[in-house]
């Protein structure tokens, strides 16, 4: 039974763990909670590598999105994520946390993001003009 030891990573033999969770169906809805054993029996180390590096690439992407900026290289130092918090920077986008992502972001970037802003920008001005009248 989990007992909430190992940040709710409990091992109970040598292929079989538990560990506790919460799921949310839609984003801001309600958390619910399951505790799953795992069962790891005629797992191989290499799957368990593969696993890993495919849970490890899951993490790394939501921390690209949250930057604003997906680098063509990356080293990841997986000691580094062990302990790290979950990644939860886009949950409310305020005017400071998006100047904040744009300064990261490359000249090339800004630029993108300016033009795109702008041509918005023109279009929320035509919508607001009432329309001209045909003579």
């Amino acid at each position: 039974m989990y007992n909430g030891r190992n940040n709710g990573l409990h091992t109970i033999g040598g292929h079989i763990m538990e560990t506790k969770f919460k799921t949310r169906i839609c984003a801001g809805g309600d958390a619910h909670t399951t505790i799953a054993t795992f069962n790891m029996d005629g797992v191989t180390d290499e799957q368990l590598h593969e696993l890993a590096r495919k849970s490890l690439v899951i993490m790394v992407q939501s921390e690209y999105r949250i930057a604003g900026n997906v680098p063509a290289t990356d080293t990841i130092n997986v000691a580094d994520m062990l302990n790290k918090p979950r990644a939860t920077g886009g949950a409310v986008a305020t005017p400071e946390n998006t100047v904040k992502r744009i300064a990261k972001m490359s000249p090339e970037q800004r630029a993108e993001v300016m033009a795109l802003l702008l041509a918005e920008e023109r279009i929320a001005d035509n919508d607001a003009k009432p329309a001209k009248s045909k003579k």
